[in-house]
């Protein structure tokens, strides 16, 4: 962004120091080994972001958690789970924590979302060079194509829209690999997936020749979210988690600032 007014920048930078000393009271102290807090949480097999490997839960989004929770003195236990799985998990309260969720309508009634997203979701059309087609964002643009997706993965409601009305065909594949795979061999013109789930995979899959187009159909944050109906079978409430949102704030808002959050995402995304 290019100040054009040195008042107008000195009010932001004003701005952006009290907003630093102010999520800088909202952090505590680390707790002693003895009464350091466990939170449960949970992630979706997602790579980069969350994924299991050798018995370990990796990714972007299990190391920026595991610092968070370094830095406020909780202890993650974090383990991966089907989709379906977690969000009945945070329904009911077997989890503390889950990531990384879109808001909703309906999940807001039975989760907190951090205010400080984890990441924007861009989801993008991946076309191979050979073969690129005019994308402007608009449902449209996507007339008489062939689009893969991975099976399961919940669309926006326009793009579903468009499938009703045959605009366009829609194939759900098992994963992003077959996805991938097909596409190479011009079986299908187009594979709508997020944009770094997609480079990550054909980096591992050591794949040339397939492209993202600039334009994302979407693009949505995502959140790390707490489960407000953490229960007993009397459905009385044990334990209200509303007071880590700011706590989380906070710390994210640091790891985002001082470099943390970059160092963890190029080690991933090389």
């Amino acid at each position: 962004m290019i100040f054009k007014h040195e008042t107008f920048k000195k009010n932001c930078l004003n701005l952006t120091c009290c907003c630093l000393l102010a999520l800088s009271l909202l952090v505590p102290q680390t707790l002693s080994a003895k009464n350091r807090m466990v939170l449960k949480c949970g992630t979706n097999t997602f790579a980069p972001f969350g994924f299991e490997k050798d018995g370990k839960v990796q990714g972007i989004e299990a190391e920026l958690m595991t610092e968070v929770g370094r830095r406020l003195g909780i202890d993650i236990d974090l383990k991966i789970f089907s989709w379906a799985a977690l969000l009945e998990s945070m329904r009911f309260g077997t989890l503390d924590c889950m990531f990384a969720a879109f808001k909703t309508e309906d999940r807001e009634k039975f989760l907190l979302y951090t205010n400080v997203p984890v990441h924007i979701s861009s989801l993008v059309f991946y076309v191979h060079e050979d073969k690129k087609m005019p994308f402007s964002g608009k449902i449209d643009d996507l007339k008489n194509k062939r689009i893969g997706i991975v099976q399961g993965f919940k669309n926006p409601y326009d793009f579903e829209k468009g499938e009703r009305r045959q605009l366009y065909q829609v194939f759900q594949l098992r994963d992003l690999e077959i996805n991938f795979k097909i596409l190479q061999k011009h079986c299908i013109d187009a594979v709508l997936v997020n944009r770094h789930v997609g480079e990550y995979t054909l980096g591992q899959l050591k794949m040339d020749g397939i492209i993202p187009l600039p334009v994302p159909l979407t693009a949505t944050p995502a959140y790390i979210t707490f489960s407000k109906f953490l229960e007993t079978k009397e459905k009385k409430l044990i334990k209200d988690l509303s007071y880590l949102v700011p706590q989380f704030d906070a710390v994210l808002f640091e790891i985002f600032t001082d470099g943390t959050y970059q160092r963890i995402f190029q080690k991933y995304m090389k």
